[in-house]
């Protein structure tokens, strides 16, 4: 029971908070203060006339509840008199924002900013630069060279796709349409799975037979191409 209505102070005093120091009398003041129990055992919580320190785990609820605790802390910034939070946890959703406008962490895994620039490990030694910027129109930039163990896609708004598969050492545009080949030994222009052309590194140059001559409507005086027999020709209207 929490009221001291009706105790002695000698059965309770142990159990009074005092923020007294080495001058007696003094209460809060703009410095901080330890917080003690009445029989002088030191808390983690120290006070000031306008400063709150922790020093020491902080643990907001339990593992055992079952309730939601929500935590803001304000910061004198952006509309006046209402201020938005510089730090804001919304137990019920699940949901961390940092400085309101600047950064937004969901649980839904999205995260929103209006612009980010992630550093390397050098940081602490003050020789950090800057890997990734990612700028408010949506550009985003590598400054260092990029390193991936899967395939990268590059997809624009009407969902045209070039993709670059490392494993095969092919840069394509969908499946069935054009694709560069890099191989150990040549280079190799195809078409889906069709061979047009091959370089190697003999120095020899492959050209995959067309039958008959390229269509008038699609080349140009000056194409080469080879027949069915292998030979060498020029288009020519």
């Amino acid at each position: 029971m929490a009221a001291l209505t009706g105790k002695e102070i000698r059965s309770t005093y142990k159990d009074l908070l005092t923020v007294s120091g080495t001058t007696l009398g003094e209460g809060l003041e703009s410095s901080v203060k330890r917080v003690f129990d009445g029989e002088g055992v030191g808390s983690p919580l120290w006070l000031g006339s306008n400063t709150l320190e922790f020093q020491g785990n902080v643990v907001m609820g339990s593992a055992l509840s079952t309730g939601n605790y929500d935590f803001t802390l304000y910061g004198d910034y952006n509309s006046s008199p209402v201020k938005n939070p510089w730090v804001k946890w919304d137990a019920s959703a699940g949901d961390l924002i940092l400085n309101d406008v600047a950064l937004s962490i969901k649980s839904s895994g999205t995260i929103t900013t209006p612009s980010v620039e992630l550093f390397n490990s050098a940081f602490e030694s003050g020789a950090a630069q800057s890997a990734i910027g990612l700028n408010s129109d949506g550009e985003m930039t590598f400054k260092v060279d990029i390193n991936t163990k899967k395939n990268v896609k590059f997809t624009d708004d009407s969902g045209a796709t070039v993709e670059l598969k490392p494993a095969t050492g092919i840069l394509e545009k969908g499946t069935d349409k054009g694709k560069i080949k890099l191989g150990d030994t040549s280079v190799t222009l195809q078409k889906g799975s069709s061979t047009l052309l091959e370089v190697k590194d003999d120095g020899s140059l492959a050209l995959a037979p067309q039958g008959t001559a390229p269509d008038a409507n699609t080349s140009s005086d000056g194409d080469i191409y080879v027949d069915d027999d292998g030979n060498l020709n020029i288009f020519q209207t």
